[in-house]
Parts: C-alpha cells; sequence; structure tokens
C-alpha cells in the first residue's frame, strides 16, 4: 500500500470518527433535555 492510499484511509477513518461523535454528542444532549424536560414534568405532577 503506497502512503497516499495509507493517508487517505485514515483521514477516511477520522472524518469518519468525527461525524460519529458529533452524532453520538447531539444524541447525548437530545436525550439530556428529553430528561429534564421529564423531569420538571414529574416534579410539577409530584408537587
Amino acid at each position: 500500500m503506497g502512503r497516499e492510499a495509507r493517508n487517505r484511509e485514515a483521514r477516511k477513518m477520522r472524518e469518519w470518527r468525527m461525524e460519529k461523535r458529533e452524532k453520538d454528542s447531539r444524541l447525548a444532549r437530545a436525550s439530556l433535555s428529553r430528561m429534564t424536560m421529564v423531569g420538571e414534568w414529574r416534579s410539577e405532577i409530584f408537587k
């Protein structure tokens, strides 16, 4: 395998990893806001 091909593969992996991390953090943020909403809603009911 030439160095160019290796670099291309490495770049692809890096981009894929960054996209995955971005997606994961977006999902985490969404579920976090959903949990805080549910928590607030629950505290309203059980007052």
